[in-house]
């Protein structure tokens, strides 16, 4: 199965209780990749620094969790093995450049090792 596929965003609704992470993430990223997905009917995801490879519908508490260089290994172990539990076999991954954005370099190396170790065809999108 193909996916869309970006990183999760600082900006989030602070409700409290449970909310799908397309709800959750406020970034009009998250929201204009999703409705790509949906007209195309692809599988849409989000890496999350806190829970991997969650789906749009993934029911979320509030939290604030930036990843960082000493958790990419763990969290690449589990992208891995969620990638294969969803039955993923291609990634189109859309980020900023990570010149505009260094923050999204654990995000992408954990994506593109996950991807790799798994044997997953990974595409990278870079947007302006």
């Amino acid at each position: 199965m193909k996916a869309i596929c970006t990183y999760c965003s600082a900006n989030k609704l602070r409700d409290a209780g449970l909310l799908p992470a397309v709800r959750r993430y406020v970034d009009g990223r998250i929201e204009t990749l999703h409705t790509s997905a949906e007209q195309q009917g692809i599988h849409f995801c989000i890496l999350s620094g806190e829970y991997g490879l969650i789906d749009g519908d993934y029911l979320l508490p509030w939290y604030d969790h930036l990843l960082v260089s000493n958790e990419i290994p763990r969290l690449i172990e589990v992208v891995q093995q969620q990638l294969r539990e969803k039955n993923i076999t291609e990634i189109n991954y859309y980020t900023v450049s990570t010149a505009i954005d260094p923050n999204v370099v654990p995000y992408l190396e954990v994506i593109e090792k996950g991807c790799a170790n798994a044997g997953i065809h990974f595409r990278k999108h870079i947007l302006s």
